[in-house]
């Protein structure tokens, strides 16, 4: 969905603008964490491993893998929005 039509419903905020609380930050830090697609630790059990917010943070960011294409993208995107 486009920032034009977010706008437009009342959902969307400039991201410089908003503001969490450390419960919301670490609510959405763990759904961060657990929605990403990368081998998370494993207690002795094998069950998921309950993280500090730090290391959750670190380990999706260290896991990440941006191709030349992601970049590709990135630099049209600047460009198209630098040209409207």
């Amino acid at each position: 969905m486009s920032t034009s039509v977010l706008k437009d419903l009342g959902g969307y905020e400039e991201p410089d603008r908003v503001q969490l609380t450390p419960e919301e930050y670490e609510t959405y830090l763990t759904r961060v964490y657990t929605m990403a697609t990368f081998p998370k630790p494993h207690n002795l059990l094998g069950l998921g491993k309950s993280l500090p917010p730090a290391e959750m943070k670190t380990l999706p960011l260290a896991n990440m893998k941006i191709t030349d294409q992601d970049l590709q993208h990135l630099v049209d995107g600047r460009a198209h929005a630098v040209w409207q």
